[in-house]
């Protein structure tokens, strides 16, 4: 073998391992790691007949979701609405680095040891979001009080019972 040769030749085991660097094979389809990949969950199914009962709303769901990154469900019960959605684009800190003000009502918060995001985006609303850590993503609910039911309740407190009862069916 000359130099040019076991130079062409190291050249190619070079390129060959670096091509394999921040890519993986999975069925012969390259793919790239992620630092933390988001667990699939079905928003939809998340909770069942009885539990969606609990929280006042229909077996079936309103509407099929699939707007912004996030993908889920909505339910319409007669006090309010509750929707459930998973978000694999968005990290919490996201909502965490929005600036002063910008919420009405805001907390870091845990649910069931679960970290998680209460928010509130306008005054005398009645509607709550809380967004819980999934992986890399997020697992959304947002409550939003029917018009007859305004100002009879405080929608962070319910969305925080329904947080209650969606966190231990999430993936750790």
């Amino acid at each position: 073998m000359t130099t040019t040769s076991i130079r062409w030749a190291a050249a190619s085991g070079l390129l060959i391992l670096l091509a394999g660097c921040g890519t993986t094979s999975v069925g012969g389809t390259p793919t790239t790691p992620s630092a933390s990949p988001v667990p699939k969950v079905d928003a939809c199914t998340v909770l069942n007949e009885q539990e969606l009962s609990s929280i006042g709303q229909p077996a079936q769901p309103h509407e099929k979701l699939d707007k912004r990154g996030e993908v889920g469900c909505s339910w319409q019960g007669p006090d309010y609405g509750v929707a459930l959605t998973v978000d694999a684009a968005r990290k919490l800190e996201e909502y965490l680095n929005k600036p002063q003000g910008t919420y009405v009502k805001s907390q870091l918060n845990s649910i069931n040891g679960r970290r998680g995001f209460l928010s509130q985006a306008f005054k005398g609303n009645d509607e709550c979001a809380e967004f819980m850590e999934l992986g890399g993503g997020l697992f959304n609910i947002r409550l939003t009080y029917a018009a007859a039911y305004a100002g009879k309740g405080d929608p962070c407190v319910d969305v925080e019972r329904v947080a209650k009862l969606v966190e231990p069916k999430l993936p750790k």
